[in-house]
């Protein structure tokens, strides 16, 4: 892949389970590509990505969500973003902390909703869920 400076700015979007791996291919694509933005998948519901614990599956591991950012976010030259879904359905929705730790570009759907998409706008704005980004995951340009 080849882009020009009028293509930018873009980015990769990567998806998996394991903070290593992640972190290692993020380094990897930008020494290639030099993409202005790594944006982790954790939103994504396809069957053949949620059962090898990626994608929206790490909506259940938050332990594990955190470590795949923060360590992609430690190591990776480009600004950090995560793709997620405010839960795998509505009576579980992510736990605040987890929205707060790696929130930049929530899909305001859960899991149960694709393809169908319906907003559900509502939940981030509840007076509950004080929703704000973290320096520590989004940098922007």
């Amino acid at each position: 892949m080849i882009f020009s400076k009028s293509e930018r700015p873009f980015g990769i979007q990567i998806f998996g389970n394991d903070p290593t791996t992640i972190s290692e291919a993020a380094i990897i694509l930008y020494e290639n590509y030099k993409p202005n933005i790594i944006d982790i998948n954790m939103g994504c519901p396809v069957k053949k990505v949620f059962k090898k614990g990626a994608g929206a599956a790490l909506l259940k591991d938050i332990e594990k969500a955190y470590k795949i950012c923060y360590k992609t976010a430690k190591n990776a030259p480009a600004s950090v973003t995560v793709k997620a879904r405010i839960g795998w359905d509505y009576k579980n929705i992510i736990a605040e902390e987890f929205i707060k730790a790696i929130t930049s570009c929530v899909h305001e759907v859960t899991d149960v909703d694709f393809p169908k998409g319906k907003i559900a706008l509502r939940q981030l704005q509840n007076e509950d869920c004080n929703v704000q980004k973290s320096n520590l995951f989004l940098s922007t340009f």
